[in-house]
C-alpha cells in the first residue's frame, strides 16, 4: 500500500464522459493525487489515464484497473487492488451503466438482467467494499470537515422513463432507491452518499451537461459540511 496522505478518488466505470470530467476536477482543482481508474475497456483505460497525465499536475498517481462492474467476483478482485495500493479512497464515483435501447417486444430476460446487474450489483459490490473503509476513514473527522462520500451517476430516466429505454428505466429508479438507502444507513457514521442525476446528453459543447460542469456538481456535492449533505442533485 502506497504510504500516503494524499487523497485518492475511485472511478468505477472510467470513460471520455462523466468519469474523466469528475477525475479532472478532483485532481486540477481538489487537489487529489491518486486516481484509479476502472473499465472493463483496456483501450479506454489506457487513453483515460493519458487525459488525465495530460493535466501536468505534479504529483498525481493514475493507475487503472481492469474490471467487469457486472461481475461481482471481478469487480471484487480489481477493488482489492485498488486498495492495496492505495488504501481507503477518499470519493468512489460509480458511474458504471449499460446504455441499451430496446423495444418491450424485442427485449429479452437476460438483457433486462444484465442492465440490473451493471447498474445495481455492481453497485451493490461497490459499496460492500468502500463504505467500511470510508467509515474507518471518518472516524474522529470534525462535524465542519469535508468527509468521505461515495457518489453515484444516475439519471433523469429513473425518475421519467421511456418506452424505449424501459429497461434502463427500471433499473436506473432502482438505483436511486439503493443510493438513497446507503444515505439513509451511512449518513450518521460520516460518510457522504449522493446521486448526480444527469437529464440530458452528455457532450463538451453542451454548458450545463459537459463532462467538465457534472465534475465540478459532484466537487461541489463533495464540498459540503455535513450539516449541509445533499442526497441528490439533478442537472
Amino acid at each position: 500500500m502506497t504510504a500516503s496522505t494524499t487523497k485518492t478518488i475511485v472511478v468505477i466505470g472510467s470513460g471520455p464522459g462523466i468519469g474523466i470530467g469528475v477525475a479532472s476536477v478532483f485532481v486540477r482543482d481538489g487537489g487529489f493525487g491518486n486516481v484509479a481508474l476502472l473499465s472493463r475497456n483496456s483501450v479506454r483505460l489506457a487513453q483515460d489515464v493519458q487525459t488525465l497525465n495530460l493535466l501536468r499536475v505534479s504529483k498525481v498517481c493514475v493507475m487503472a484497473f481492469k474490471a467487469d462492474a457486472s461481475d461481482p467476483e471481478d469487480l471484487k478482485t480489481s477493488l482489492a487492488r485498488v486498495e492495496a495500493e492505495f488504501g481507503a479512497p477518499d470519493v468512489v464515483l460509480y458511474n458504471a451503466s449499460r446504455m441499451a435501447k430496446g423495444d418491450f417486444e424485442e427485449y429479452s430476460e437476460i438483457e433486462m438482467v444484465e442492465d440490473f446487474k451493471v447498474d445495481n450489483i455492481g453497485l451493490f459490490t461497490t459499496a460492500r467494499w468502500a463504505l467500511p473503509l470510508m467509515i474507518s476513514k471518518a472516524n474522529g473527522l470534525p462535524e465542519s470537515s469535508i468527509h468521505p462520500a461515495l457518489f453515484v451517476t444516475n439519471g433523469v430516466l429513473g425518475k421519467e422513463p421511456r418506452p424505449e429505454y424501459f429497461s434502463l428505466s427500471m433499473s436506473k429508479a432502482a438505483q436511486l432507491s439503493f443510493t438513497t438507502s446507503l444515505a439513509m444507513q451511512f449518513e450518521p457514521q460520516g460518510v457522504h452518499v449522493s446521486a448526480v442525476i444527469v437529464g440530458g446528453i452528455v457532450s463538451p459543447q453542451s454548458e450545463k451537461h459537459s463532462p467538465e460542469n457534472i465534475g465540478r456538481e459532484f466537487w461541489n456535492l463533495y464540498a459540503q459540511e455535513r450539516s449541509q449533505w445533499t442526497r441528490e442533485v439533478t442537472i
